[in-house]
């Protein structure tokens, strides 16, 4: 009943065969760069604290980056950081009672040229910075988020920064802060 199946093909079902095997290859390699972009290409935040002093003002700044693909054989088939437009705030607790100080400012982003704004486009070309944190001279120090400047007292704080990606992506880094006196007394802690 089923001999048809234990049968030699014929010499044309055969080259049938090898064509469409070698045609299902091509187009797995062609969708390799596809695949490969969709599951590697994604958005990845990094996050570094730093300073910045002029001579009469100091400002506290969290650089956001977009990691680009640093490997190689990705990068010749193609494969780029996709963009993400991102939105911050920050949260401002005393260390130790955990009294908050500002929670969820909403901070100003500075994309490089131009206005900040409060959602910003984040790419592998240019980091985004947000200066949370300033000081001037004879001045205490104060939070500038986009509702102005909030002043705070010397002391120890915990810093939560929060960021939020437009793929529903939250990224939450806490940081020490400490304020002094002087213009010099404001820092990033680990």
């Amino acid at each position: 009943m089923l001999d048809w199946i234990y049968k030699e093909p014929s010499a044309p079902w055969i080259w049938a065969g090898i064509i469409i095997a070698f045609a299902g290859f091509f187009l797995a390699v062609m969708a390799l760069p596809t695949v490969f972009q969709m599951i590697l290409g994604k958005p990845q935040v990094l996050v570094e604290f730093k300073a910045s002093s002029q001579d009469e003002y100091k400002a506290l700044q969290c650089h956001i980056a977009n990691k680009p693909i640093n490997c190689g054989f990705l990068r010749k088939l193609g494969v780029t950081r996709q963009a993400t437009h991102i939105t911050a705030s920050i949260s401002v607790y005393e260390e130790g009672t955990k009294k908050p100080i500002r929670e969820h400012a909403m901070l100003l982003i500075n994309q490089g040229a131009g206005e900040s704004v409060e959602i910003a486009n984040l790419t592998t070309v240019w980091p985004l910075i947000i200066a949370p944190f300033g000081k001037e001279k004879e001045t205490p120090a104060f939070i500038n988020d986009g509702n102005g400047k909030v002043e705070i007292a010397p002391g120890y704080y915990t810093v939560e920064l929060f960021i939020l990606c437009e793929d529903r992506n939250k990224i939450i880094v806490e940081k020490g802060l400490h304020v002094g006196q002087k213009m010099s007394d404001l820092w990033w802690r680990d």
